[in-house]
C-alpha cells in the first residue's frame, strides 16, 4: 500500500469572502498597508514622546541647578553675614577692650600729673 500525503496547501496571501469572486481581499497587502501606516503614526509619536520626555528632564535638570544655584548663593551670602558679623563684633570687642584700656592709661596719665602738679606745689 502506497502511502498517499496530501499536498501541503500553501498559505495564499489572497483569499476570497464569500462566492463573490470580486470580494478577493489580499490580505498581505492590508498588512503591509496598515504597518505603514501604523509605521508612519507611531514613528514620529514615539519620537514627540522621547522630545517631550527630554524637555521635562532638562526643566528638571535646569530647575535643581537653579535651586542648587539658589541655596550656594544664598549659603554664601548667609556666610558673608555671618562674618561681616564676627568682623563687627570683634572690632566692637577690640574698641571696648582698647576703649578701656585708653581710659585706664588716661587716668593713670591725670594721676602722674596730678602727683607732678602736688609735688611742684610742696616744693
Amino acid at each position: 500500500m502506497q502511502a498517499t500525503s496530501t499536498p501541503k496547501k500553501e498559505i495564499s496571501s489572497v483569499f476570497q469572502l464569500g462566492n463573490d469572486p470580486d470580494l478577493v481581499v489580499n490580505w498581505q497587502f492590508w498588512v503591509d498597508i496598515t504597518f505603514f501606516k501604523l509605521h508612519y503614526i507611531t514613528v514620529p509619536l514615539i519620537a514627540l514622546l522621547l522630545f517631550f520626555f527630554y524637555k521635562i528632564y532638562v526643566a528638571i535638570t535646569v530647575d535643581f541647578a537653579t535651586q542648587l544655584d539658589i541655596i550656594k548663593a544664598d549659603t554664601k551670602r548667609r556666610l558673608l553675614r555671618e562674618k561681616s558679623k564676627r568682623t563687627r563684633v570683634r572690632k566692637a570687642l577690640w574698641t571696648l577692650k582698647n576703649g578701656k584700656y585708653m581710659e585706664e592709661v588716661r587716668k593713670k596719665q591725670e594721676l602722674e600729673k596730678g602727683k607732678m602738679s602736688d609735688r611742684r606745689k610742696l616744693s
